[in-house]
């Protein structure tokens, strides 16, 4: 049989013309020009604040420029951003925009209405006029409670009236997502929340289906789970945007950081499948591609004991656990196979 003959390497070499793609190393990876870019977002919170207390001039154009080249290094194209003031929002826009990190996706400006006497558009409008590049602004989401639990969708709707009075859009992070579809315009819940029924229903009320994780990102150094989210986990469930929380306590060259890279990187090479099957069809790879995602656990904590408290720290659950489907590399060179035979790429796997 065909698969027989694919051997299964740690280190898989891809050759597309000129360019060469080393799958499943530590080091970072060329990607061929037939991989598209990620078409859903994927981000990290970052509070220019807190990084001026983690490292000296951590404030500075200069480190946000460093901070945010390696978000996009990541597979980053968005972010979240801390609001302290009109010229540092500003800045860091500017910045984001120059580095290619805000191009295609809203993007949630937390606490935007500090400057007193200001409104949250007011706000939003200010730091717009002070900004190099206020044409290139992407929409700003206005953010609402933080995590909350339900039962107050009326509160939350006159929110929203107000909100949409200030011309923008509302957002919320949430537990009970269905409680407030079809009233904020856009619901996040925890990744561990979401379910196919919560994706339909928030669509189906008309409001836009996002998602965030905490764990994998705060204070954590598990590759496999951050990983796991960015690629596996994303590409079947499919969020408009995904958030994790947060930039600051995984920065610099860590497993964290790999593992979102990597993730990415295994979610565009599962979309570029998907797409060569929808422009020739290949049963054998459909039926491959099927599989994986009926066997992708909606819940990135299946199959994991809680063998910590979840607010423990380390919150060992999410430090020590391996997800469910954590044969990464082997995914991605069956897809890349796949996607050698649609394609007719010279490739080596």
């Amino acid at each position: 049989m065909r698969h027989l003959l694919i051997p299964c390497l740690v280190i898989c070499v891809v050759v597309l013309g000129s360019v060469v793609v080393v799958l499943g190393a530590d080091d970072a990876v060329a990607v061929p020009p037939t991989i598209p870019p990620s078409d859903t977002g994927v981000g990290l919170f970052y509070d220019i604040g807190w990084m001026g207390r983690l490292e000296e001039g951590g404030r500075s154009p200069e480190a946000v420029r460093k901070h945010f080249r390696e978000m996009v290094a990541a597979g980053c194209n968005t972010l979240t951003l801390y609001a302290y003031n009109v010229e540092e929002t500003a800045m860091q826009m500017d910045i984001a925009i120059e580095e290619g990190l805000v191009e295609r996706f809203p993007v949630i400006i937390l606490t935007c209405n500090n400057d007193a006497d200001e409104s949250p558009y007011q706000f939003v409008q200010t730091a717009k006029r002070v900004s190099e590049h206020r044409a290139q602004w992407p929409e700003i989401i206005y953010y609402g409670p933080d995590e909350i639990e339900g039962g107050n969708q009326e509160e939350i709707a006159d929110l929203a009236e107000r909100i949409h009075a200030e011309h923008m859009r509302l957002c919320l992070t949430t537990y009970a997502p269905l409680d407030y579809a079809g009233i904020a315009d856009i619901i996040i819940p925890l990744v561990w929340a979401c379910t196919e029924e919560v994706r339909t229903g928030i669509r189906e009320a008309g409001s836009e289906f996002w998602a965030y994780e905490v764990g994998p990102f705060h204070r954590s150094t598990n590759y496999h789970f951050s990983r796991f989210i960015a690629g596996l986990w994303r590409w079947k469930v499919r969020p408009d945007v995904w958030l994790g929380w947060s930039y600051m306590d995984c920065r610099g060259d860590t497993p964290v950081i790999r593992g979102l890279r990597d993730g990415c990187l295994d979610y565009r090479v599962l979309r570029a499948l998907e797409q060569a099957l929808a422009e020739q069809d290949n049963p054998e790879a459909r039926e491959w591609l099927e599989k994986l995602r009926a066997d992708i656990p909606w819940n990135p904590y299946t199959g994991i004991p809680p063998t910590a408290p979840r607010c423990a720290r380390p919150n060992l659950n999410i430090e020590t656990g391996i997800p469910k489907m954590a044969n990464f590399d082997f995914y991605r060179q069956w897809a890349g196979y796949y996607l050698s035979e649609l394609t007719g790429c010279d490739q080596v796997w």
